[in-house]
């Protein structure tokens, strides 16, 4: 049986470790639904990292939309222009994107929807 509603408080999440793709730990996550239908993909979570985090090549490979809850982060993509997402900041960033340079501050957390 589906279930249609989802409720949980960010305190009882189930909180799982998070790792670039190079092994780089990089905070944690808390699906709240994750499926797959037809080879298409639905992420939908919370994202945190206590502590501040930097690099180059992150790939996307879903289109992403998420909300800043806290912190600040930014990415420049290979046009060499620099997004600064700021708490409160409503984002997408399309399937394919790289951001050539990432970082993003101590304590920065996320709502996010991941989708093909």
């Amino acid at each position: 049986m589906r279930d249609g509603v989802r409720q949980v408080s960010e305190a009882a999440a189930a909180w799982s470790p998070y790792d670039l793709e190079d092994g780089t730990p990089a905070g944690e996550i808390a699906l709240l639904r994750q499926r797959n239908t037809d080879n298409e993909d639905l992420f939908v979570g919370l994202y945190h990292c206590a502590e501040e985090l930097e690099g180059t090549d992150l790939d996307y490979p879903h289109n992403e939309s998420f909300i800043v809850l806290h912190g600040e982060a930014s990415i420049t993509l290979s046009d060499g222009v620099e997004h600064v997402f700021k708490t409160g900041d409503l984002v997408t960033i399309a399937k394919g994107e790289t951001a050539v340079a990432f970082r993003q501050s101590p304590g920065f957390k996320k709502f996010f929807v991941l989708s093909d």
